[in-house]
């Protein structure tokens, strides 16, 4: 390798760890309390109509169409706000960003799609695990957030134990998923909106 081969591979190496230990600026409150929004007026409507959304295949339709839509927000809204907020290392920080929460999404859309298709029976169990990887991928993303977002991962870690306790095999609550992700969602965008007010405070 020659040096300037070197000098390049170690500048690439700082870069990462300065977008690894900075704080991540591309969430934005609205957008994430959107999501949440989003999760309880779906469980409302799963709820006044039951007979029609709470059988296995419509009730999981409609929260994988929501998770779809919820992401494409939040993506769209974190690359805009990076490239804002970040500037040169957007690029940088929003691939950390990614490669913090991708693994558990990956293993939740893994898992829900092997026991839809194979193990259907086992279905009741998808609320309280897919609760739980978002509380793993929160917590692998926790030295890029604002420190009280911890409380966040620890609420969906305790909804995901709570959902699989309280899971009946035999029907589907939609609140098992709506008033989780909902508050969740909600307590996260009052996490972020907290520590940017407080962060101008202190300019």
């Amino acid at each position: 390798m020659s040096e300037i081969d070197k000098a390049l591979s170690d500048i690439e190496y700082i870069r990462q760890q300065l977008a690894a230990n900075e704080r991540f600026q591309g969430f934005t409150p609205p957008i994430i309390a959107l999501t949440g929004v989003l999760a309880l007026a779906l469980a409302a409507l799963q709820t006044m109509r039951g007979d029609v959304f709470l059988q296995i295949v419509p009730y999981f339709t409609q929260w994988i169409l929501l998770a779809v839509i919820c992401t494409f927000l939040v993506v769209t809204d974190v690359i805009i706000r990076a490239r804002i907020a970040h500037r040169d290392m957007a690029d940088m920080m929003i691939i950390t960003a990614f490669r913090q929460f991708v693994p558990a999404a990956l293993m939740g859309v893994v898992f829900g799609l092997f026991v839809l298709f194979n193990a259907p029976e086992s279905a009741w169990l998808l609320p309280g695990v897919w609760q739980m990887l978002v509380a793993l991928g929160g917590y692998s993303a926790l030295p890029n957030l604002p420190k009280r977002m911890f409380w966040a991962v620890i609420f969906y870690a305790l909804m995901g134990l709570l959902s699989l306790i309280l899971a009946d095999p035999t029907s589907f609550s939609p609140w098992l998923m709506g008033a989780t992700f909902g508050v969740g969602q909600l307590l996260g965008a009052w996490v972020l909106y907290d520590a940017r007010k407080q962060a101008q405070n202190d300019e």
